[in-house]
Parts: C-alpha cells; sequence; structure tokens
C-alpha cells in the first residue's frame, strides 16, 4: 500500500474544499464508518513493539494527566524511561505521549511527507495512548490535557478505542508559538460541539480553538498529526533581515538620544523604511529562501537504496523508472544552469538538458527511452543513473 496522502485523510471532501472552507477557519469532522481506514500507520500491537524493542529517552516520550503534573522522575531511570513505571501512570489514567513519532516509525513518516507535499509546510506525528478499563486504568480519569488550544493547526487521526471531545471557541485567532494558552483561562468557555472519535475518524482543528478530549471505558489510541506552519510574520522577517544586509539606511540607528522623537515624528521615518524594504526585492528573495529552507530541511526519505543502487548494472532503454514519490523538490533556472533544489542537496545541470530534467523528474512512470528533452541514448541513461544515484528517480521492477 503506498504512502496515505492529504486526499486520503480527507476523503470524501476534496482537498480543494478543505482549504477553502476549512484551513485556519472551522474544525471538520469526518467520520466515515470505516474503522480499518487507518489500520496500516500504527496499533496498539506496534506501540507494544516499540516499547519493548527501542530505548525512549527524555525527549522521546512524556506523561501528562489533566489532575496533577507528572515530573518527569516519576516513569525516568536517569535518562531513558522505565517501562514499568511508565504502564503504572498508565493505569492510573494518565497519557502517554510519544513526540516525533514519525521519526521512529515508518508509516507515519511518509504520512507526514505526503502531508508536507501537499501543504508545503512541514509537518509531525505526536501520538497519544490512554488507557481504559479494558486496559486495568484505574479511577474515573481518564484526560491527559486540561482544556486548551495549540499553536499549530493539527489532524487527529482515531486509531483505537474512543475518545469523547469537546470543543469551545476560538481563544486567540491563529495564535504563535510565543502565545501559549493560559488553560484558567478557558474554564468558563461555552461548549459549542461535542462528539465521540471512533477508529477511522478523523477530526481538523485549525490553531487557537479550545478543545478538550476524555477516554471512554476502552482504550484510545491516537495521532495528532500537527502542521509547523510558515507565516506572512516569518516571510515579513525574512525579508527585512535580507533588506537590512543591502541597505546602510536600514541599520542606522533608532533615534532614541532622549528626549527622542514623539511619536508622530516616527512615521515620515517608518514610510521611508518600508519603501526601501519593497523596492529591495528582498520580499522575492525571502519567498525564496523559505522555501529553500522548507526543501533543504526536509530529511531524505530513501527506503530501498541500497537495492536501487545494486539495480544500476543493469540498466537499460527498456527500464522503467519514476520520480521518487517521498522526494520534495524545486527547479530553478539560473543564467547558464538548471538547478534542482532538493532535500539536503542541489543538483546543477547545463541549461541544454533542462527539457530532460523536468521530465525526468516529474512525468509519471516511463521508460528510459520515453524521456522527453531531446537527450540521446546514452545521455538519458547518464541522466538516469545520475538521478537514482541521488535518490531522486527509482528504477521499478
Amino acid at each position: 500500500m503506498g504512502a496515505m496522502g492529504l486526499d486520503d485523510l480527507l476523503a470524501p471532501i476534496a482537498v480543494s474544499d478543505f482549504l477553502a472552507r476549512h484551513w485556519e477557519r472551522a474544525p471538520l469532522l469526518i467520520q466515515p464508518g470505516r474503522p480499518e481506514r487507518f489500520a496500516d500507520l500504527l496499533n496498539l500491537t506496534d506501540i507494544e513493539a516499540l516499547l519493548g524493542s527501542q530505548t525512549f529517552r527524555r525527549p522521546d516520550l512524556r506523561i501528562v494527566h489533566s489532575e496533577r503534573k507528572v515530573a518527569r522522575g516519576e516513569y525516568m531511570f536517569g535518562d531513558l524511561v522505565d517501562p514499568a513505571r511508565l504502564f503504572e501512570l498508565f493505569r492510573g489514567g494518565a497519557t502517554i505521549i510519544f513526540e516525533r513519532l514519525d521519526q521512529r516509525w515508518p508509516p507515519l513518516r511518509r504520512l507526514c511527507r505526503a502531508t508536507e507535499q501537499a501543504l508545503g509546510h512541514g509537518a509531525q506525528c505526536n501520538v497519544y495512548l490512554t488507557g481504559g478499563r479494558s486496559h486495568g486504568r484505574e479511577g474515573e480519569s481518564a484526560q491527559g490535557l486540561r482544556r486548551h488550544y495549540d499553536t499549530h493547526d493539527v489532524f487527529v487521526l482515531q486509531l483505537a478505542g474512543t475518545k469523547h471531545w469537546s470543543l469551545f471557541d476560538t481563544a486567540v485567532e491563529l495564535p504563535v508559538k510565543a502565545q501559549e494558552p493560559v488553560p484558567e483561562r478557558f474554564a468558563q468557555m461555552p461548549v459549542r460541539q461535542t462528539f465521540t472519535l471512533r477508529p477511522g475518524d478523523l477530526l481538523y482543528l485549525p490553531r487557537g480553538l479550545v478543545h478538550e478530549a476524555h477516554a471512554t471505558e476502552e482504550t484510545s489510541l491516537h495521532i495528532t498529526l500537527g502542521i509547523k506552519a510558515t507565516t506572512w510574520g516569518d516571510l515579513l522577517a525574512e525579508a527585512v533581515r535580507l533588506a537590512t544586509l543591502g541597505d546602510p539606511a536600514l541599520r542606522r540607528t533608532l533615534p532614541r538620544v532622549p528626549p527622542g522623537p514623539e511619536p508622530a515624528e516616527l512615521a515620515p521615518m517608518l514610510e521611508d523604511a518600508l519603501a526601501r524594504l519593497g523596492a529591495s526585492g528582498a520580499l522575492a528573495q525571502a519567498w525564496r529562501s523559505l522555501d529553500a529552507s522548507f526543501v533543504n530541511d526536509r530529511m531524505p526519505l530513501l527506503d530501498g537504496q541500497f537495492a536501487q543502487l545494486a539495480a544500476l548494472p543493469g540498466l537499460t532503454q527498456e527500464s522503467r523508472v519514476a520520480p521518487r514519490a517521498t522526494a520534495i523538490l524545486r527547479f530553478e533556472r539560473r543564467e547558464d544552469e538548471i538547478a534542482v533544489m532538493h532535500q539536503r542537496g542541489e543538483l546543477a545541470f547545463p541549461l541544454a538538458v533542462e527539457a530532460a530534467v523536468r521530465f525526468a523528474l516529474t512525468a509519471p512512470a516511463y521508460r528510459v527511452a520515453q524521456m522527453e528533452g531531446g537527450l540521446d541514448a546514452a545521455g538519458r541513461l547518464v541522466l538516469v543513473r545520475r538521478l537514482v544515484r541521488e535518490g531522486l528517480l527509482v528504477i521499478e521492477t
């Protein structure tokens, strides 16, 4: 089965409809009645296997409880997570949060990559496990986090068990990291919507929307797919940084010698600075810079690359190849070359082969002999070999 993408998560809602009506605007609940929908991503048996076979350290996992603060010392043995203490807290109604489990579990890694390709923003997966009476939970409480909002948009994928959710009002519109929630301020908020998530259900929450969740009698396992968005504020900040490097007027000291200018006197100075920013070309440069950072900061996902390298000697004109599904790349046409920016690197080719390079990396699966762009047979093989070695093309068997 291929990687689950955003269109799969949102079905039957079209991605375009989601972006127009819900993205950063309103929550979305999808309950298709298909409990097996996320079965290939993660399950309780997988969680037990991870805990039994891998070492979890301080940054990898945390325990939360709505009724009290759980100190790390309660479930750590030195710098390592103590599984025995972990299960003891779990039975007491605490929630286990696996931080960035996409870095350990390939199906979640592929889910994040497919989401990044669809949205153009970073993604990560945290996994929440809350015990039910079926797994020995003691007491009535089964809530990890108190009523709160997130400072990033999230998709909640219910994998196992059930969880009862309550949605409230938006406390802060599109908050950033510096605007972390203060739960005490939400105590009197009226409930706007309640529902129970079951396996196969999906919930989208825009950042800033206050919410809380309680486990039911069943043990609940869900993924929170968080989107690390780049904002207009980020773009402007980068543009100001770049413009300042190129314009001495923007590097001049502010006139703060007492008593300093009156606020009204600052307006024309600010207008001049903004005009310089607009004329500098820094906004376009900042856009390219942030986009390049997004591409270069993605970790390459090179599943099967050893087998790809081993297959290279047998490459022929009849071999079928295809762009690697997990690759994120950008083309940049320069004065005398076409550059391909990709995860952790950049490739440069003469402009004469631009059409062939673009075809090779964007066309659906094709035989080497079908490559468009004007290269002869030998040239096609040279290009394909290089792109396979770089992990951007795969040879199909």
